[in-house]
């Protein structure tokens, strides 16, 4: 940048700094506010009995990939479960897809891997719901125009995989804690809040029967409130403590930062008049995790009917995150996870392997040519070794 086109720039961004004052202001006086709603997490108050199981799922692909193929994998921290399909957005029927999770019967098929019914189709099943579309918007309309709707086939294994834990046989009381947010852009209509209800049943159900408290809660490595008020939070000191800390984020305040409105409608505070909140399914909070000044402050989102247990679990979640690698004062067991879920090393390799049997078998007697292929030495015959 030379003299002339750095005094320039300087100019314009001073003119438009003196337009955007109003708005820095506002942000700075939010931001004092919840700065006095800071609590403190200094004595962890969760108690050392408490179970965290992080979830988290990977769209995987093929190291040579002739035919478009993505594996799905969806694992938890403690290998208590794992969804693994393989997809490919070649294949437009959208009975294919559902008949991977419901039989002609409409009822759950079993995973030959895991020897259980999918998630997917438990949640399928339980709902009531006969095929995907009816409920998501992985719609035969995007199976035919291209692969968009594989991510969220992806984070529809992930919302099963959560639903399918909360029956599982805890010996302790448990977080379930989920890497992103409770809220989802790919239900229609209101059947993510219907979800959210069955889960909740599935969570009194955990007590009445086994005396066990179950949360629910999600961390995401970034958020819009975050990010546009970066600034104002540093500025004005929140959480900028030796301990970690979290302040509950009000719904008015998080609003001002979405471009996209129902994605902070929460049920709580909904009047009963206007539009239903659709997309969320969480009460939302900021929290930082470690015990140093400026480690990093994440969005957390706390399951909509425990937002009085908000401290005890965002509590256990900081203990979870003492001592965190490689991502410091990150929860451990979002990290697991996700090292779970993504397919890397000698899993890779076998499955790569097989793919290329699978190609090799496909073309018959012109199998020979992925051989060739294959068998190239290319780093050899670049440099002669």
């Amino acid at each position: 940048m030379d003299e002339k086109l750095e005094k320039h720039v300087d100019k314009l961004i001073e003119e438009n700094l003196k337009f955007n004052k109003k708005s820095l202001d506002a942000k700075r006086q939010a931001a004092k506010k919840l700065k006095r709603k800071v609590r403190s997490l200094k004595n962890l108050d969760a108690p050392d009995n408490v179970a965290i199981y992080g979830t988290d799922g990977g769209n995987n692909t093929f190291n040579f990939d002739a035919a478009g193929l993505k594996i799905v994998r969806v694992s938890d921290n403690n290998n208590n479960f794992e969804e693994i399909d393989i997809i490919t957005d070649a294949d437009k029927r959208r009975d294919a897809l559902d008949r991977k999770h419901l039989n002609s019967r409409g009822e759950p098929i079993k995973n030959p891997y895991t020897g259980k019914t999918t998630s997917i189709g438990k949640l399928m099943y339980e709902m009531g719901f006969s095929s995907i579309e009816e409920f998501t918007l992985i719609t035969q309309k995007r199976l035919e125009e291209g692969s968009s709707w594989l991510t969220d086939y992806r984070e529809l294994m992930e919302w099963a995989v959560v639903y399918d834990f909360l029956d599982h046989e805890f010996l302790n009381d448990t977080v379930i804690l989920r890497e992103g947010q409770l809220r989802s852009k790919i239900f229609r209509g209101e059947y993510l809040i219907k979800i959210g209800e069955k889960m909740n049943e599935k969570i009194e159900n955990q007590y009445k029967k086994r005396k066990k408290n179950i949360f629910l809660a999600a961390v995401a490595k970034s958020s819009s409130f975050i990010d546009m008020n970066r600034m104002a939070l540093n500025e004005e000191g929140v959480m900028v403590i030796d301990k970690p800390a979290c302040v509950y984020l009000p719904e008015d305040l998080e609003q001002k930062a979405l471009n996209y409105g129902e994605w902070g409608m929460r049920i709580n505070s909904w009047d009963g008049k206007g539009e239903h909140p659709k997309q969320n399914l969480s009460e939302a909070y900021l929290a930082k995790f470690g015990p140093r000044k400026y480690d990093k402050v994440y969005p957390v989102d706390i399951f909509y009917t425990q937002q009085s247990k908000a401290e005890r679990i965002i509590s256990t979640i900081a203990k979870d995150s003492e001592g965190s690698y490689p991502i410091p004062s990150f929860p451990k067991s979002l990290q697991r996870a996700h090292d779970k879920s993504a397919i890397t090393g000698l899993f890779k390799d076998e499955l790569n392997a097989k793919y290329m049997q699978g190609v090799r078998k496909y073309l018959g007697s012109e199998g020979f040519a992925i051989n060739k292929l294959l068998n190239v030495d290319y780093e050899s015959r670049r440099y002669g070794s």
